[in-house]
Formats: C-alpha cells, structure tokens, sequence
C-alpha cells in the first residue's frame, strides 16, 4: 500500500482510500482551517445553537409531564364525582322536601 493514502472508516464500515491532496483542496480556501468563511460559518452555528437552547428551555416549562398529567386528571376525576353526589342529593332532597 502506498504511504500517500489514508485509510477512514466510512459510515458502511467499509474503508475507503483517501488521498492527502484531497486534504488540501483550493477550492476549500487551500485547506487553511477549512475554507475562508469558517468563522462566519461557525458564528451562524453559535447563533441557532443559543436559540435551540431557548426553544428546549421553553419546552421544558411548557410540556406537559407524565405527573402533571396525572395530578391533573386525578383532581378533575373528584371534581366530576362531587358534582354528581351534590346533584343526587339535590334530587333527595327535592323529593322528600320540596311538595
């Protein structure tokens, strides 16, 4: 095997030969950090990572969890029971009390 080729795992984990002039390529900025707007690049990614930090920030108050839900539904559950007892007793109570 020459000394010139690299060998890189691909994502088929098959190796895949690779030489070193492809590392420096010109049309990438002559391989000087990888390409000319790098930072610009970089700075763009900082900006939509702090707000995809603020969006799961918000999610986490605003999502519902499995215990709130749970709580939730337990207190409506009591509140339609006590709705029916009141009405039952209402309508004893007219019957035996209201001639």
């Amino acid at each position: 095997m020459p000394d010139n080729i690299l060998q890189y795992l691909a994502p088929t984990h098959k190796p895949v030969a690779r030489t070193d002039s492809e590392d420096h390529n010109p049309e990438y900025g002559s391989g000087n950090g990888g390409g000319n707007d790098m930072l610009d690049r970089i700075k763009v990614l900082e900006e939509k990572t702090s707000a995809l930090a603020v969006d799961v920030a918000v999610l986490k108050e605003t999502v519902a969890t499995k215990e709130s839900l749970h709580k939730e539904l337990n207190s409506q559950t009591w509140k339609i029971v006590l709705a029916l007892v009141i009405t039952v007793l209402i309508a004893v109570l007219s019957k035996y009390f209201i001639r």
